[in-house]
């Protein structure tokens, strides 16, 4: 148990002293302003937290940190569209699907993978708004899937 509070409170230390020195480094002015810079700037940082007098535009990034982007394996995508694949072959085999309906079916699957291969860019990886819309046509790619075959 000893073992287990020790390194829950060393976890602790090690994820909050980075974004405490970072939080601190932001909101502290330069070492050499003066004491009128520094009430100044304490009392626009005020105004700012209350929301009043704040002229500056929040779709502007916060200068000194870091913008990152969440990334996403492609692996994830094609692995739907394998299925999705797997899933026409299937229902064409059994009748379901014509095969003019598994063709255009086949195509759309084709055409979303080469749209993942090509936002991966060889890196394996694709950002988080083009994963949404990747996402968002395997989805409507599984649902026309589903119409086709008489399942949805």
């Amino acid at each position: 148990m000893r073992s287990l509070t020790l390194k829950a409170a060393l976890a602790a230390v090690l994820v909050t002293t980075p974004l405490a020195s970072a939080f601190a480094r932001d909101h502290h002015p330069a070492s050499g302003a003066s004491s009128s810079q520094i009430s100044r700037s304490g009392i626009g940082a005020l105004n700012g937290m209350a929301g009043e007098g704040d002229s500056s535009d929040s779709s502007k990034p916060i200068s000194g940190q870091p913008q990152l982007q969440r990334m996403y394996p492609v692996n994830v995508i094609l692995g739907e569209l394998h299925s999705d694949d797997a899933r026409i072959a299937a229902d064409r085999k059994m009748r379901l699907v014509t095969p003019a309906q598994a063709r255009a079916l086949t195509g759309e699957d084709a055409a979303i993978r080469r749209a993942a291969l090509n936002d991966a860019g060889g890196r394996g990886v694709v950002s988080s708004s083009q994963y949404n819309q990747l996402t968002a046509e395997v989805s409507n790619l599984d649902s026309q899937i589903a119409r086709d075959s008489g399942r949805g």
